[in-house]
C-alpha cells in the first residue's frame, strides 16, 4: 500500500513538472517567434538548448520552423531541423512549414532545405490544398516549377475539384500552365470545369491560347459550348480564338440555342456580326422555336435587328406557340422595333396589334396602331372595346383611350358599358375618370342593372359612394360651366389625393439616401407657393418606399441656407454613401439664371439673385459634386425654373429671362435629372390639388405604380403639359439624360 501511495505521488509530481515546463515554453515562445523574425539564430539557439520542445507550437499551431519558413530565414530552418523539428510539422488548418513557403514565399532554398529533410511534396491541408496548388495560386512560379521537378503531383485536386492547373488557368498564369502541362497535368482534366472554361470566364485569353496550343478542346461542354459562354458574356476576342481554333458556329446548348443566340443576348452587334461572317445560321431555332430574330425584338435592339434582316433573318417566323419577332416587340413596347420589322415585312393584324400594347399598357405602341388607323373603339371578344378591357383597373391607359376618342358608353353583349366594370371591381379612381369624361350612370344592362346597382350587387360599398358622389360632383361642374365637354379630358384633371401614402410594401433600403429641399418663404423674396408642404410629402413617400428616416436629411425655409445646402450635399451626404447605394435629390423652390455667365442656380432661403455667385447654388457645382460620389445610382428632381421668366424663379433687377436648361454638364453614368420645365417656361403650381403641378404627377405617378425614372417622365410629361395648358402657360419636365439611354435603368420602386 505505502509502495502504491509512492507510485500515485510521483506521477502527480511529474504531471506537476510537465505542465510548468510547457507554461513556461508558452510563454518564452511569443519571444523565440520575434527573435526568428529578426533572424536572431543566436537567441533561437539558446532557447532550445535550454531545454525548449523543438516542435513546441503556438495557439495556430505554428511551431518555430513554421515561423522561420514564413519570414524566410533559411539558416534558422536548418538549425531547427538539425535539432529535430519536424518537416511535415501540421498547424490547425494543415498546413506544413513547405505550405507555408509555397503560399507566403519564393525562395527555393527553403524548398530545397525542406524536401531534403523528408518533407511531404502532396502532404493536403484541411482543404485537400498540396503547396504545389498554393504555389501555383500564389503566383510562385519558381517555387511551383522547383516543386514539379522534385516530383509533385500535377493532377492533384482540392476540394473543390481544383488541379494546379485550374488555378494557373484562373489566375491568368500562361507560364506555370505550359510548365504543369510540359509535365503531364490533363490539359482536358475536368472536375468541376476544364482549365480552358476557367480562363474563359476569367477572360485570360492568353492563357487560353497555351492550352488551346496543349491541346484543349476548344468544343467540350455538355450543357453548353466555351462558343456559348464566350458570346453570352460579349467576349469578341475570346469568340475570334474559340472560331479560328475550331469551335462549332453552330453548335446547340441544352436548350436548343447557338451562339449567334446567345450573342444576341450579350447586345454586342460586333460579335453578333462576327458569329453570321463565320457562318452562324440566323435562322437557327432553339427548342421553343425562338430564332435569334425573336430574342433581339424582344429586347428591343434595334441595330442587332437591322443587322440579322439583312442577313437573311425571316420577319415572319414563328416559334412553338405561333408568335413572331414582331408580336413580342409590341409585347415589350419596342416601337421603333416595330416599325423596322412592319418595314421590312412583317406582317401584323393592328387591332390585335393595338389590344395587345393596350394590354401590356403600352402607350407608345398604341398611338402608333391609332395612327395608323387602328380603330380605338373596335370590339372584341364578348363585344368588348378596349375601354372595357381596361376599366376594372388600368386607370393611367384608360385616360389614354379617352384622350384617342374611345366610347364611354359603349356596351359590350350584355349591356354594361365601362362604367359597369368600374363597378363590378370597385375601381373608384375609374369611376371618377369615366364620369369626368362624359360616361352615363344611369345606362342600364341587359339585366336592367345601372352601374350604381351592379357596385350594390357586388358588395362594391365604396364604388357605389364614388358613383353617386362623382355623379353630383360632375353634374354640377356641368351647370356651373355649360361651356365644357366631358369629350375634352384634356381641359379638366382628374383629382387623387396624393396625401394618403400607398403602402409600396417596400423593404427596409438600409444604405438608400435622400436629401429633400423646400423653400417656400424666402428672406427678402417672393414665397414660392407650396414648395415646403411638397418637400415634406415626398420625404413622406421616400418613407414609404423604404428609405430610413436617419438617411433623409429635410431642409426646410430657413434651415436651407446656402451654408446649410452646402453642408448637407458636400458633407453629410458624402459620408452616408455606401457601396450600391442609390441617392435621391429633391428641390422645390426659386431657380434663377446667371446672366453673365449663363449657369443656372438654386436660390437658398438666404440667396440674392444679384448676387448668385455668393449667395446662390449652382446646378453645375451640384453636379459635380454628385458626379464624384460612388453611388450605385443619383436621380435629382428639380420642381423649379431656370430662366427668371417667372413662377419658381426670380430675377436680378434689369435683367432679362435666359434659356435655361437643368440639364446635368457632369456626365456622370449614374446619374439622372429629372426637371420641371425646358426652356424659358415656368414652373407652376396648382392651388385646387395644393402642389407644385410638376410634384403632384411625380407623386401620382409613384402612387399608381411606375417605377424606373423613364416610365414616369413619360406618364408625367402629357399630364403637366395638359394641366398647364388649362392656364395658359407652357410647362413641359425634362429628362437627362433621354428615356431611351435610360431603359432598365434609375428604379425608383
Amino acid at each position: 500500500m505505502k509502495k502504491l501511495l509512492t507510485s500515485v505521488f510521483a506521477a502527480f509530481l511529474l504531471i506537476i513538472i510537465t505542465v510548468c515546463t510547457i507554461e513556461a515554453g508558452a510563454q518564452s515562445l511569443e519571444d523565440a517567434i520575434s527573435a526568428v523574425k529578426r533572424g536572431d539564430i543566436n537567441y533561437v539557439r539558446d532557447f532550445i538548448e535550454k531545454g525548449a520542445d523543438v516542435n513546441l507550437k503556438d495557439k495556430a499551431g505554428c511551431s518555430l520552423l513554421c515561423w522561420a519558413t514564413v519570414y524566410e530565414k533559411a539558416d534558422i530552418a536548418r538549425f531547427l531541423i538539425e535539432k529535430g523539428a519536424d518537416v511535415n510539422t501540421k498547424e490547425n488548418i494543415g498546413w506544413t512549414p513547405l505550405h507555408r513557403v509555397a503560399a507566403f514565399t519564393k525562395k527555393t532554398d527553403i524548398v530545397n532545405i525542406l524536401t531534403e529533410k523528408g518533407a511531404d511534396l502532396n502532404v493536403k491541408d484541411k482543404y485537400g490544398k498540396t503547396p504545389l496548388i498554393l504555389a501555383v495560386d500564389s503566383r510562385g512560379n519558381d517555387v511551383a516549377r522547383l516543386l514539379i521537378q522534385k516530383g509533385a503531383d500535377v493532377n492533384t485536386r482540392d476540394k473543390n475539384g481544383m488541379t494546379p492547373l485550374d488555378y494557373a488557368a484562373k489566375n491568368n498564369n500562361a507560364e506555370i500552365a505550359r510548365f504543369l502541362i510540359e509535365n503531364g497535368a490533363n490539359v482536358n482534366s475536368k472536375g468541376g470545369h476544364s482549365p480552358l472554361y476557367l480562363a474563359l470566364i476569367h477572360k485570360n485569353i492568353n492563357t487560353m491560347r497555351v492550352l488551346i496550343e496543349k491541346g484543349a478542346n476548344v468544343n467540350e461542354g455538355d450543357r453548353s459550348t466555351l462558343l456559348h459562354s464566350a458570346a453570352l458574356s460579349g467576349m469578341t476576342d475570346i469568340a475570334r480564338l474559340l472560331v479560328e481554333k475550331g469551335a462549332k458556329v453552330d453548335a446547340k446548348n441544352e436548350y436548343g440555342a447557338t451562339p449567334l443566340h446567345s450573342a444576341v443576348s450579350s447586345k454586342k452587334i460586333d460579335l453578333v456580326r462576327f458569329l453570321l461572317e463565320k457562318g452562324a445560321d440566323v435562322n437557327a431555332k432553339d427548342k421553343t422555336g425562338w430564332t435569334p430574330l425573336h430574342k433581339a425584338a424582344s429586347e428591343g435592339q434595334t441595330d442587332i435587328v437591322r443587322l440579322l434582316i439583312e442577313k437573311g433573318a425571316d420577319v415572319s417566323a414563328k416559334n412553338n406557340l405561333g408568335s413572331t419577332p414582331v408580336s413580342f416587340a409590341i409585347m415589350d413596347g419596342y416601337l421603333e422595333v416595330v416599325q423596322v420589322l412592319m418595314e421590312k415585312g412583317a406582317i401584323v393584324d393592328e387591332k390585335e396589334a393595338l389590344k395587345d400594347a393596350v394590354y401590356h399598357k403600352k402607350t407608345n405602341l398604341a398611338g402608333f396602331f391609332i395612327e395608323r388607323g387602328a380603330n380605338v373603339n373596335d370590339r372584341y371578344r364578348y363585344g368588348e372595346t378596349l375601354l372595357h378591357q381596361v376599366a376594372e383597373g388600368k386607370t393611367d391607359m384608360a385616360r389614354f383611350l379617352i384622350k384617342k376618342g374611345a366610347d364611354v358608353n359603349a356596351k359590350n353583349n350584355d349591356g354594361e358599358t365601362p362604367l359597369h366594370k368600374a363597378a363590378r371591381y370597385g375601381n373608384v379612381e375609374m369611376i371618377h375618370l369615366l364620369i369626368e369624361n362624359g360616361a352615363d350612370a344611369g345606362k342600364e344592362d341587359n339585366k336592367g342593372d345601372t352601374p350604381v346597382e351592379t357596385a350594390k350587387k357586388y358588395g362594391m360599398d365604396k364604388a357605389k359612394q364614388a358613383l353617386r358622389d362623382a355623379k353630383n360632383k360632375y353634374a354640377a361642374k356641368k351647370t356651373a360651366t355649360p361651356s365644357y365637354s366631358p369629350k375634352s379630358a384634356v381641359k379638366e384633371k382628374l383629382f387623387v389625393n396624393i396625401h394618403e401614402i400607398p403602402d409600396f410594401k417596400s423593404a427596409p433600403r438600409q444604405n438608400d439616401i435622400a436629401v429633400v429641399i423646400g423653400i417656400e418663404n424666402y428672406r427678402g423674396l417672393p414665397k414660392s407657393e407650396y414648395s415646403k408642404s411638397d418637400a415634406g410629402i415626398v420625404k413622406d413617400y421616400l418613407k414609404a418606399l423604404g428609405y430610413q428616416e436617419r438617411n433623409i436629411a429635410l431642409l426646410i425655409d430657413d434651415k436651407a441656407s446656402l451654408s446649410d445646402i452646402k453642408k448637407t450635399v458636400e458633407t453629410w451626404l458624402p459620408n452616408r454613401i455606401k457601396k450600391g447605394s442609390q441617392v435621391v435629390i429633391y428641390y422645390s423652390g426659386h431657380g434663377a439664371p446667371e446672366p453673365k455667365t449663363g449657369d443656372a442656380y438654386i436660390v437658398p432661403f438666404d440667396g440674392d439673385p444679384g448676387y448668385l455667385d455668393d449667395t446662390g447654388y449652382s446646378l453645375k457645382r451640384l453636379y459635380e459634386k454628385l458626379g464624384k460620389l460612388k453611388a450605385a445610382q443619383i436621380v435629382v428632381l428639380l420642381d423649379s425654373c431656370f430662366s427668371g421668366s417667372g413662377g419658381r424663379s426670380v430675377l436680378a433687377q434689369g435683367a432679362r429671362p435666359l434659356v435655361m436648361m437643368a440639364e446635368a454638364p457632369v456626365k456622370a453614368n449614374n446619374l439622372a435629372v429629372l426637371s420641371a420645365t425646358e426652356g424659358v417656361q415656368i414652373s407652376t403650381s396648382s392651388p385646387e390639388k395644393g402642389h407644385g403641378v410638376f410634384t403632384y404627377y411625380f407623386l401620382l405617378a409613384l402612387k399608381e405604380g411606375k417605377k424606373s425614372l423613364s416610365e414616369i417622365y413619360e406618364t408625367v410629361k402629357p399630364q403637366v403639359e395638359d394641366e398647364a395648358r388649362q392656364i395658359n402657360v407652357q410647362q413641359s419636365p425634362s429628362l437627362h439624360p433621354a428615356p431611351e439611354k435610360l431603359a432598365g435603368r434609375f428604379l425608383l420602386r
